[in-house]
């Protein structure tokens, strides 16, 4: 006997939730690497605040079932979406660990209580069981392929840097990264006294 067909609410909510999964694996992936290599930020602090930021999912999570039964899913799950993004506007605003800190908490507490916002939500969408189970099969297997992405992102990213690391040796060189504001700077002195 073939399945019901998903009602269009649900299969509109499936496909939503899968862009977004794909845009949070991207933007997870590359948080490391953009507090480390575009703001400076030493690697074991960003390892902290990324530590920082799952402590307050784990503490946010905690307070999600309640609210959830107070404010209903729907509620929580907008309320989520917009503090992700205004986690995310903040980050971009971040020069130094201690403007980072307040947009990863905020991030991490709102991606913790996204997972069972959103199956709640699935679960008031088919309220019919064998409806729910293709449902909730369909969402987490578009949700682990979206994820995926941040792996793939990333190898990818550090198969390009090993890539140009290799063709710089190849070469025959490279250079000493102490020395580049020394020639900056001689050069600039040289243009400087060239003009007097």
């Amino acid at each position: 006997m073939p399945a019901a067909a998903m009602p269009a609410a649900t299969r509109l909510f499936l496909a939503g939730n899968a862009v977004a999964m794909t845009g949070n694996g991207l933007v997870l992936a590359f948080t490391l690497i953009y507090l480390h290599q575009a703001r400076g930020i030493a690697l074991p602090v960003v390892g902290l605040l990324l530590a920082a930021g799952a402590a307050a999912g784990l503490l946010a999570v905690t307070v999600s079932g309640v609210l959830l039964d107070w404010l209903g899913a729907r509620r929580v799950l907008t309320g989520i979406i917009l503090g992700q993004a205004a986690a995310q506007v903040l980050l971009a605003w971040a020069h130094n660990a201690a403007t980072a800190l307040p947009a990863l908490l905020l991030y991490g507490a709102t991606w913790a209580p996204m997972f069972p916002a959103i199956s709640t939500v699935i679960a008031r969408l088919a309220p019919d069981p064998a409806t729910q189970q293709r449902v909730f099969a369909i969402n987490f297997t578009a949700q682990n392929a979206a994820l995926a992405n941040e792996r793939a992102a990333v190898s990818i990213l550090l198969r390009r840097i090993s890539s140009s690391v290799l063709l710089l040796k190849s070469l025959g060189g490279g250079w000493d990264r102490g020395q580049l504001p020394q020639a900056a700077a001689g050069a600039h002195s040289a243009a400087t006294a060239g003009d007097k």
